[in-house]
């Protein structure tokens, strides 16, 4: 990740058939086979990032695995960790482009199918460019469209930095009811994702210093939108009203640990930084990793680095897998809810 501070990997989200009432089976078109299991994660990465597309050129290239990269520690414990394994998706913020353009949203990855681990393919102008709530309604489409291949799927959300962001802003903005794709979300997982805000003045002071960071913050779009702590502190809230929400924050990451940077002020800060009252609703787990002292590079370079660490760490992975393993008070109420509902509709972005 580049920008880290920024913030943002993605979530994932994982099914587990234990779950819900049975539903009645839908039709399954070409290419739309539930899996063995029933139980899926998906994976949301964050801001900045890219995947299969030159960030330089704009152009195609098959050599930008970087998302599928980064996440390959944390895939690794979930499918070896969680019994029956679950499929993994990657989520795509090229899928918020395509709906913007009327265009099929499959085709924001490889092979225009977003199962079978397919890599997300997007630029990273895709995280900066477009606002948070285009990538929250297109997390609302893939969930949406996952159900209507496999109506039976348990699926969990893991989201790192923005990825976390995105998955409570859906969450938060997602309509209920007994029908509603909500009730298949047995738990989100939050993974240093800034939600109690980034510092907009202290970004414009970094790309004083650092002219080369102007470029990887866009537009500005989605940096106004994660500057607004007010906003995302209340889709907090509502989220940890509606589905079990784990938050894991690492002590060394300044995209969350609130401490001091370049002139006392802060990057970044978490729900723990933030120090607001969100409820007992929500699961909060700070860990106190000794992040490795990062030499040489600029402050910019080093901060990056060490907001990705967290994703290779031992303590991160295990709280997260501890997370997965347990119900919580939401899905525990849902599972056992009465009637069945009816097969979700045609996917569809909110």
């Amino acid at each position: 990740m580049r920008w880290a501070l920024l913030l943002v990997l993605g979530g994932g989200v994982l099914a587990a058939v234990s779950g819900l009432p049975a539903r009645r089976a839908v039709a399954q078109g070409a290419g739309c086979l539930p899996a063995a299991s029933h139980r899926y994660v998906i994976l949301l990465h964050g801001f900045n990032s890219s995947s299969l597309v030159d960030d330089t050129t704009g152009a195609p290239t098959p050599a930008n695995h970087r998302v599928r990269d980064d996440f390959r520690f944390l895939r690794e414990a979930l499918v070896q960790g969680l019994a029956p394994a679950p499929e993994v998706i990657y989520f795509s913020y090229g899928a918020a482009r395509q709906l913007a353009r009327g265009a099929p949203p499959a085709a924001a990855w490889a092979g225009d199918t977003y199962r079978d681990e397919s890599e997300p393919r997007y630029a990273a102008r895709d995280t900066t460019d477009l606002p948070l709530a285009a990538h929250a309604a297109a997390l609302g489409w893939l969930v949406r469209e996952l159900l209507r291949c496999d109506s039976t799927a348990v699926v969990h959300l893991v989201g790192f930095s923005l990825g976390g962001v995105v998955a409570v802003r859906w969450v938060a903005d997602e309509p209920e009811g007994p029908d509603s794709p909500l009730r298949a979300v047995r738990r989100v997982v939050l993974l240093d994702s800034p939600l109690g805000g980034i510092n907009g003045p202290l970004l414009r002071q970094a790309v004083q210093l650092v002219p080369a960071a102007a470029v990887l913050l866009g537009d500005g779009t989605m940096i106004r939108d994660l500057a607004s702590s007010s906003e995302l502190l209340a889709a907090t809230r509502e989220a940890a009203q509606r589905v079990d929400l784990t938050a894991i924050e690492s002590s060394g990451d300044f995209v969350v640990n609130g401490a001091a940077l370049l002139g006392g002020a802060w990057l970044g800060r978490g729900l723990a930084a933030g120090g607001e009252a969100l409820g007992a609703e929500l699961e909060l787990r700070r860990l106190d990793i000794a992040l490795p002292r990062a030499t040489g590079g600029s402050l910019y370079e080093r901060v990056l680095a060490l907001h990705a660490l967290p994703l290779h760490e031992p303590a991160v992975r295990e709280a997260l897998l501890e997370a997965l393993h347990h119900d919580g008070p939401r899905w525990q109420a849902r599972r056992g809810a009465q009637p069945p509902p009816t097969p979700i509709s045609p996917a569809r972005a909110e």
